[in-house]
């Protein structure tokens, strides 16, 4: 039991860990692509 509770702490963690890289994955190939589009238009 006390074991199982804590299974599911670190899987809440690792979904944190998890939503954090998404977001920062997404701003990175956002801000990537507007750069892109940057350089072509100059």
């Amino acid at each position: 039991m006390h074991q199982d509770a804590r299974y599911v702490r670190n899987r809440e963690c690792l979904k944190g860990v998890n939503n954090v890289l998404c977001m920062v994955w997404s701003c990175i190939k956002m801000h990537a692509t507007h750069e892109i589009v940057n350089i072509r238009k100059s």
